[in-house]
């Protein structure tokens, strides 16, 4: 499975690459710090591997919603990407809008790095061990 984040925070970008090494998870990690590339990423590029997309709520230049919003209008040419919101708002108001406009879950960011690295082999699990994606047409 490949990792892409959508976050501005260097820190919590960081903390999820360490995560994923920790749990000696052999998965790709990328990271996309800015709203504009993360915004226009699907535009250029197509990921034919499962691929777990975090994308955070909140940037200096924009927000997590659009980006969503814009990865719901290609989910037909994007079976394989799972987004999924990783923000520290617990707010209500937030998960239901982040779960209309198209993330597949909600979770709030992990306290530390040891929550980081339940996160990372939980997520891991359940993605890769329980899911099924489609065959590839």
């Amino acid at each position: 499975m490949n990792y892409l984040m959508f976050d501005d925070s260097e820190t919590d970008c960081r903390l999820m690459k360490y995560a994923l090494v920790e749990t000696g998870n052999e998965s790709t990690f990328k990271q996309i710090n800015n709203y504009k590339d993360a915004y226009e990423y699907f535009d250029k590029n197509t990921e034919t591997e499962p691929t777990l997309l975090c994308v955070d709520l909140n940037f200096p230049d924009g927000d997590g919603f659009s980006i969503l919003e814009n990865i719901k209008k290609k989910i037909d040419k994007l079976a394989n990407v799972i987004p999924i919101v990783l923000s520290t708002s617990s707010s209500a108001k937030d998960i239901k809008k982040a779960r209309e406009k198209g993330a597949f879950s909600y979770v709030v960011k992990p306290a530390d790095f040891l929550d980081w690295v339940e996160f990372v082999n939980n997520t891991d699990k359940y993605w890769t061990r329980v899911n099924r994606f489609p065959e590839p047409s």
